[in-house]
């Protein structure tokens, strides 16, 4: 102690080593020590440290005689041998060498404060070679360890991976026994020493997925087949951190460490030390921050004074002492008490959580430190050389000691976790004792009382960071007798009997764990106080849709454990997914119970209602408890909170959508109303019909300003505008994010790597819409999708067809892209990185229902073949082009902003479509070709330069197939067949794509999608999806002869088949067009086929208006709705807020800032090669050992064991069906064709409704007309989605995702036969001019009309057929002879007003056909009025308006 120096600045060294009085850690040696390495450090490595470290590598003879020092020696010590005969450093005694020491040596040496000099001196060492010294053989220790010592070989540890760093139990290198060697694939990543070392001490996977998989295997680095490369990070550069890449790599099977899959407590025993090493040398660094800011505090002087006398400065250098000096007297504290018991291990005994909140101490200490060291350094402490150049290496040097050896989140987590288990713990040992002393003095009446505590609020039991564990809840537990039952309950019961579950850890979170049977039935869910329950019906599903709550009380065990036995696998992680949660408030904390599908498994989560700032502070808790445990859990909670009113339920919801903020504290967003609209492999898909939007944080002491509260209001109302029960789906079990091959192939894959998993979550990003709200969670919890669910916008139907009671599902699923998402006007054509507007991918997924899940039989996973789908896709023209509504024309003009000679947008459209798809991808085009006026035309020519430009670098075989064709002109021209053209296009489609057929391999049926058909008019709505229709119906003759169900490949029309399809196309067109155009189709199948009736034309009057209104006053407030809900634009300060944007282009753009970073895009090779490939799909997964319920849970979600219910209650059995549309059997005729491919239209009736030729042909009216009579069969009506019972008996496709306006049709828009009301009424001028536009649309489309005027039009329709084709003035008109052929009268009084020469009609036919030449006469410029026209008659009005008389008021002459 005498050879240190004192201390030169306050907190520069720790205080008791600086005291000449004897204490309870430090003795003569260890003060020897430290002087020892203090003069070492000194002379040898701090005037290099800059240096070296500059220079990225510390000299092989300065390592060498490091090692010859003494500090290369391997602990926890072993024997002299494995330390080569070398003494430790400064000659410290072997038998003395305890943990103090080790402690020294780390802080000592940190002091020269380059941490990878330090790191490169034996990092890899330090950490690489303790899983040899403690569990190598002793063949193993001889055959490294001495060479360690002498610095001849070195270790490095090799166990984070690209992929997997804390969450050690995942990692995914593998290591396969072949023979008496293991070939070791995959990849190690920020390996300290790694480029320089001999050996890896590594982490791979021998056995199955989690810990109990994983081996610890020393691989040498000279080996074949290892790739290592330097990495360059922001700190620690002399480290040399590296990337080692394992490439069928061969190790002999001597170098496995332990035992074979029994290496993940090899690896955890490692991380306490470690973790204990950083905090240490954090605590040094911040020490070493503290000394260099004082020395320069006094040496800097400012405005005439040192620096050190600024009272700010004072308090900065009072802040170290502060953070530094409270957490070393703690981590003197944790070594004590590791020297105490390390000859005496006991069971109360648990250090791991405190080691943890150690580091976490120390890390926060060095990065407050460091700042205010840099504060005070000014621009010194910023640069690299000079006084502040300890400190400014330090702040690089910073973040490693954060997040090496568990990140700051984690040993958080950790930290409580495992001081709460070692509370359970000490409280049992506790009890034990007094137990023993109880019985040792025999008939003392004591009782074991609880510890009392102030508030439970903070307690949570958490189970292990590294890895979930499943907790064996099943096994047998023998029943007590009935008089010791009885006891038992009159007893008070101890803490042990408050958990069913015992666990003994140890200092790294081993967790040993045995559970009993829950006492408890499944949990009954009764509806909250207040709530109105739906009486039982045909329209109830299966399960209630609004979520019920978690019942806090108990129930007869009899019950809970057949439940329990029959449909609860504790092996299966996927079981555990929760379907129900309950919410739960205190003053200052929320809690969310999750609930799994069998209700028998719960987990907690905890969120703080009080942070600062209102960050997001979310505690997951990862046991798995009991109904038992969770109502023992919740009554401590309530009990510790009696004071501040207790734990209170809040609501109950059957899924967690996220959490958003605006400019204060977090939502959370619960969906709390669902019901079901699909079933797919047994897995069901739910649609949001309620939603509710939870503030996180309490109301503020201290009032905000009032402004703050207006805008956070405001924010508020747009997000309220997004009503989510529009067309917004989620499912628990089911990818719906993706296509069903997709899945299917995933599956297998995961299969054939070798790690199955019950369910991945791959969801893709393009479809997730509330990707913004989960961002929050992801970053909070580490597992945020087993608490959060990822929902689709767009739209879900399914239906079955009856095939002689043979059932088929027809599912279409339509998924809409939340890239570059909007209005109709305002999200027009393609953004800089090729996201186009209204992008939407439709998949039909037709399956036969003889099994119902996606395995075969035997059971052969994911490869039933009952299972077909094809996808489209839809989307704008991928080109800058825009259109300006002004709210004035319904048609704005098209304006090209950007031409692009590369056509960039376009191409990476198409790249992403050959990722998602592959290839070829069929581009079918219905803009116009021909307008008087070029709107539409104008995109037509430029996008076929696009295609062309694109195409000319394609392969021969993947080049786009281009098809353009004016379907809006055919549709007008009466001599073209709409459907006949499109049936041809997609006759050329599928044959070309194909479609996706699932089963074994290619000779039992199995097919895949390579390609997709993209479809696109100027809106991409009513022609694009007439045009799918046809293209999916085409697809559905070839899905339905794969399955067998027919002979051929088509289908025809006005078959149940066809009718039930073509309802399900309508209602997902109206979905898709309220969604994107603000109303439904204007023009349905029904309008192109050319079968629609008379009254259709009032309803697509109705529905252009509707489109045009949304379109011109709605679509800014779904635009700011949809672009706060997505996070395309956040709120931050400094910024405008989102209404006070003149434009939201930047919004949906990258920033022209970032371009020039960027790499620019290749013009020529502008798409990627491996997206061309050919989609291939992974061989069958052998034959499982586990149960199929290991893999998959849909036994559980869709056949519901123990589950009592109705048949009237099955969703597939309220699904639509073909049998709705078969034709009564009457009595007396012939039993009607029940098949559901026979027209149900005869043919001639199909001829007779096509519009006649161009023709005229006049007929003599025959003596009979007919007459209206009372017996006449009136004509049935046309087939339309309005008319027929929709799926599931749903409701008409809602206006769209925005709140209803005032106009909304709450009415069939079919419009009734007229007759004479019961009461007939004429509104009055006053009562019209009250009319509301939603009275005015609602009249439209069901007209009322009166007596009278019925009668005035049965005269209008009758009055032509009686009047004769030639009339002379010779012909005697009487009323006798008219009443003799039954003419009108009317023809009489109109003949007897009228006296006709002959002389004069052919005067006057002359004049007139003069006239009618005239107007017929069009001049070559066309309709065009010049200045010779002025006299006529017919311009006379025209030459009044010229003057500025109003046309209006005008007056008409009679």
């Amino acid at each position: 102690m005498a050879n240190l120096r004192p201390p030169t600045a306050p907190y520069s060294e720790p205080l008791l080593p600086q005291l000449n009085i004897p204490n309870p850690y430090y003795k003569s040696h260890h003060h020897a020590l430290r002087a020892h390495v203090r003069e070492y450090v000194d002379t040898y490595i701090a005037p290099y440290a800059h240096e070296w470290e500059e220079a990225g590598q510390v000299p092989e003879a300065v390592r060498l005689r490091h090692s010859k020092l003494g500090y290369s020696i391997v602990h926890p010590l072993t024997s002299e041998e494995d330390s080569a005969g070398l003494a430790l450093p400064g000659g410290v005694p072997r038998e003395k060498w305890d943990t103090w020491c080790s402690l020294i040596v780390s802080d000592e040496l940190t002091r020269v404060g380059y941490v990878g000099v330090i790191w490169g001196l034996g990092g890899g060492n330090g950490i690489g070679c303790p899983p040899v010294a403690r569990f190598g053989s002793t063949e193993q220790r001889r055959r490294w360890l001495p060479g360690v010592a002498r610095g001849e070989i070195r270790f490095c540890l090799g166990i984070t991976e690209p992929d997997a760093g804390s969450d050690v139990a995942n990692i995914r290198t593998t290591a396969l026994r072949d023979g008496d060697h293991y070939v070791v694939n995959g990849a190690k990543k920020w390996i300290t020493n790694g480029i320089w070392a001999d050996y890896c001490t590594a982490a791979v996977r021998t056995g199955g997925p989690g810990r109990s998989g994983i081996s610890l295997l020393v691989i040498p680095l000279a080996a074949a087949g290892v790739t290592r490369r330097r990495m360059h990070n922001s700190g620690v550069n002399a480290s040399g951190s590296t990337y080692i890449e394992l490439d069928d790599v061969r190790v002999p099977v001597g170098n496995l460490l332990g035992e074979e899959n029994k290496g993940f407590p090899l690896i955890m025993s490692n991380f306490n030390p470690e973790r204990l090493a950083l905090a240490c040398a954090s605590l040094r660094l911040a020490r070493v921050c503290a000394e260099d800011a004082f020395r320069y505090a006094i040496q800097r002087e400012t405005f005439g004074s040192p620096l050190i006398e600024k009272q700010v400065i004072q308090s900065k250098i009072f802040k170290f002492g502060l953070m530094i000096e409270p957490a070393y007297a703690f981590m003197e504290q944790l070594v004590n008490i590791l020297e105490l018991t390390k000859d005496r291990p006991t069971d109360d005994v648990n250090i791991g959580g405190m080691t943890a909140l150690l580091k976490v101490m120390s890390t926060r200490a060095l990065e407050k430190s460091v700042r205010e060291a840099q504060q005070i350094l000014g621009g010194s402490g910023y640069h690299r050389a000079g006084k502040g150049a300890r400190i400014e290496q330090i702040s690089r040097d910073a973040r490693v000691h954060v997040v090496g050896g568990g990140s700051e989140e984690i040993m958080a987590g950790l930290a409580l976790r495992e001081e709460t288990k070692a509370l359970k713990t000490r409280r049992m040992a506790l009890e034990k004792r007094q137990a023993k002393h109880r019985r040792h003095v025999g008939n003392l009446n004591l009782t074991t009382t609880t510890p009392s505590m102030e508030s439970f609020d903070d307690v949570s039991l958490i189970g292990p960071v590294f890895e979930e564990h499943s907790f064996h809840n099943d096994l047998p537990v023998a029943s007590d007798p009935p008089e010791q039952a009885s006891s038992k309950s009159e007893n008070t019961p101890t803490s042990a009997q408050l958990t069913s579950r015992l666990e003994r850890t140890n200092d790294v979170g081993m967790i040993d764990d045995s559970s009993d049977i829950s006492e408890f039935p499944p949990l009954s869910y009764n509806a909250p106080p207040g709530t109105q329950v739906e009486e039982e019906g045909e329209g109830e599903d299966e399960e209630p849709r609004v979520a019920t709550s978690f019942e806090r009380r108990e129930s007869s065990p009899t019950s809970a454990q057949k439940h329990r036995s029959a449909a609860d696998n504790s092996d299966y992680e996927g079981i555990n997914r929760m379907h129900k949660f309950t919410l739960y408030e205190t003053a200052t904390r929320f809690y969310m119970v999750g609930i799994n599908l069998a209700e028998t498994r719960f987990r907690i989560l905890k969120i703080d209602r009080t942070t600062e700032s209102g960050e997001l502070s979310i505690t997951e808790d990862d046991m798995i408890y009991t109904k038992r445990e969770m109502v023992q859990l919740l009554d401590a909670i309530d009990d510790g909170n009696k004071s501040s009113g207790g734990l209170n339920q809040k609501c109950s919801a059957w899924a967690l959508l996220g959490f958003i903020r605006f400019t204060g504290g977090y939502y959370m967003l619960l969906v709390t109303k669902r019901s079901q609209v699909a079933m797919l492999g047994g897995h069901n898909v739910y649609k949001i019909d309620e939603t509710e939007l939870i503030p996180l944080t309490t109301s503020e002491s201290s009032p905000l300003k009032a402004e703050k509260h207006s805008e956070e209001a405001r924010y508020l109302a747009i997000l309220n505008n997004l009503d989510l029960s529009r067309s917004f789906y989620f499912s628990y079990s089911y990818d719906i994010t993706r296509t069903l091959q997709y899945n299917i192939c995933r599956e297998r894959k995961t299969y054939q790597d070798g790690i199955p998993q019950p369910f991945s979550r791959d969801y893709h990003s393009m479809f997730i819409w509330n990707h913004h709200l989960l961002a929050p969670a992801a970053e909070a919890l580490k597992n945020p999708y087993e608490w959060c669910l990822p929902i689709i916008h767009g739209y879900v139907d399914q239906s079955k067809m009856s095939v002689y009671g043979r059932l088929v599902y027809i599912t279409i699923i339509a998924r809409r892209s939340r890239f570059f998402a909007g209005a109709r006007f305002l999200k027009r054509g393609a953004n800089d990185v090729g996201n186009v507007a209204n992008d939407v991918e439709t998949e039909q997924i037709v399956c036969e229902q003889s099994t119902t899940s996606f395995h075969s039989a035997g059971p052969t996973l994911h490869a039933n073949p009952h299972y077909t789908s094809f996808v489209q896709h839809r989307g704008s023209i991928p080109l800058h082009w825009t259109q300006e509504n002004t709210g004035v024309s319904p048609k704005p003009d098209i304006e090209l902003n950007l031409v692009d000679p590369f056509y960039s947008a376009a191409a990476l459209h198409f790249d992403n479509l050959f990722e998602r798809y592959g290839a070829p991808v069929y581009v079918l085009n219905l803009v116009k070709s021909r307008e008087r006026t070029p709107r539409e035309s104008k995109l037509l020519k430029e996008f076929t330069n696009a295609v062309t430009y694109l195409n000319q670098f394609l392969p021969a075989d993947k080049k786009l197939i281009y098809k353009a064709w004016d379907m809006s002109r055919a549709a007008k021209s009466r001599d073209q067949d709409v459907i006949e053209t499109l049936e041809s296009i997609a006759g050329d489609i599928i044959p070309k794509i194909g479609f996706f057929k699932n089963g074994n391999d290619v000779e039992s049926g199995l097919q895949l999608q390579n390609g997709v058909a993209r479809t696109n008019c100027i809106d991409c709505l009513d022609r694009t999806n007439a045009a799918q229709f046809v293209i999916g119906k085409r697809a559905l003759g070839y899905q339905l002869h794969a399955l067998g169900v027919i002979d051929e490949t088509a289908v025809e029309y006005d078959t149940d088949a066809v009718n039930l399809f073509t309802n399900m196309w309508h209602d997902h067109g109206d979905t898709i067009a309220i969604q994107y155009g603000g109303s439904h189709l204007v023009n349905t199948m029904a309008t192109y086929r050319k079968i629609n009736q008379w009254s259709s034309h009032s309803r697509d009057m109705v529905e252009s208006f509707k489109r045009y209104y949304n379109n011109s006053f709605l679509d800014a407030q779904r635009q700011e709705a949809y672009n706060l809900f997505l996070g395309n634009y956040i709120f931050s300060q400094g910024t405008p807020m989102l209404w006070d944007l003149s434009t939201d282009y930047y919004l949906h753009h990258t920033n022209p800032k970032s371009h020039l970073e960027r790499k620019k895009p290749n013009y020529i090779s502008w798409y990627t090669p491996e997206n061309l490939k050919e989609k291939e799909m992974p061989p069958v997964p052998s034959h499982p050992k586990e149960p199929l319920s290991r893999f998959d849970d849909y036994w559980l979600e869709y056949y519901r064991p123990l589950a009592l219910t109705s048949l009237s209650k099955v969703f597939s059995w309220k699904m639509n069906s073909t049998l709705r549309y078969l034709p009564p059997v009457r009595p007396g005729h012939a039993v009607p064709d029940l098949s559901p491919f026979v027209p149900r239209i005869p043919p001639e009736q199909i001829q007779r409704e096509r519009l006649p030729p161009r023709s005229v042909k006049i007929q003599e009216p025959t003596d009979s007309r007919p007459r209206l009579a009372s017996n006449t069969i009136p004509i049935p009506e046309e087939t339309t989605w309005a008319h027929q019972p929709p799926s599931s008996s749903k409701q008409p496709p809602p206006t769209g995702i925005i709140k209803e306006p005032a106009f909304e049709v709450h009415q069939s828009s079919r419009i009734p036969p007229i007759h004479p009301p019961n009461t007939p009424s004429t509104p009055s001028k006053a009562q019209i001019a009250q009319w509301t536009l939603g009275q005015l649309v609602s009249d439209s489309l069901s007209p009322t009309v009166t007596g009278a005027e019925a009668e005035e039009y049965e005269r209008y329709i009758n009055h032509p057929l009686t009047v004769p084709l030639v009339v002379t003035s010779e012909n005697e008109m009487t009323a006798a002879s008219l009443r003799d052929h039954g003419y009108n009268l009317d023809l009489l009084e109109y003949a007897n007003k009228c006296n006709v020469e002959e002389l004069a009609l052919e005067a006057n036919a002359e004049e007139n056909l003069a006239d009618y030449a005239e107007f017929l006469h069009v001049s070559e410029e066309g309709l065009t009025v010049v200045s010779e026209d002025y006299e006529k008659k017919r311009y006379k009005r025209y030459r009044q308006w010229l003057r500025g008389k109003s046309l209006f008021k005008q007056r008409v002459d009679s």
